[in-house]
């Protein structure tokens, strides 16, 4: 498993990756807290990671929104992480191999 903690253009993940594999380890995920989307490494990690599945907690706009509720004052409220749809942004059914609802998870 490897695990990063930002997922920006990807390389230093796909370097961990490429490192694991030469050393002869088998990658069985690629996990990242934060991917930050806008910069679009994803495409690169999937790729080299491949047949592994890549799985991010949090996406840079997650964090966004987490950070405005509590500059806003909303630091005691409950909140509930949730996961969306890449495409659409309704709750997603799966986070394999991409966040997806169930129209979308095809």
């Amino acid at each position: 498993m490897i695990v990063d903690d930002v997922c920006t253009t990807g390389a230093s993940t796909i370097q961990a990756i490429e490192a694991a594999r030469e050393f002869g380890f088998t990658i069985e995920g690629v996990m990242c807290l934060v991917e930050r989307q806008e910069a679009g490494g994803r495409a690169g990690v999937e790729r080299a990671a491949a047949p592994a599945p890549f799985v991010s907690i949090f996406t840079a706009s997650d964090v966004r929104r987490e950070h405005m509720l509590q500059k806003n004052g909303m630091a005691n409220a409950a909140h509930v992480v949730s996961v969306t749809c890449e495409l659409c942004g309704r709750p997603a059914v799966t986070n394999t191999p991409r966040n997806r609802c169930a129209e979308h998870k095809a």
